[in-house]
């Protein structure tokens, strides 16, 4: 009888930590939100490389600030 008590008790234990999370989920779908924050993204300044923009006479350097 104490066994089944114990497991009867982890069960619903178990049960609410399930439905705190899952109610959690109700406000807002995650698709909503990621077009909320790729809306708000501003686009950087930062100088974009590719290839057709790569040097080919000089070094680019990704680390530190520009050479003097």
């Amino acid at each position: 009888m104490k066994r089944i008590t114990h497991v009867w008790i982890a069960a619903m234990i178990l049960a609410g930590a399930m439905a705190t999370p899952a109610k959690a989920q109700d406000s807002q779908p995650l698709g909503d939100y990621a077009r909320a924050v790729r809306k708000d993204k501003k686009p950087t300044n930062a100088k974009q490389f590719d290839n057709e923009n790569m040097p080919v006479d000089d070094k680019l350097s990704v680390v530190g600030g520009a050479v003097s």
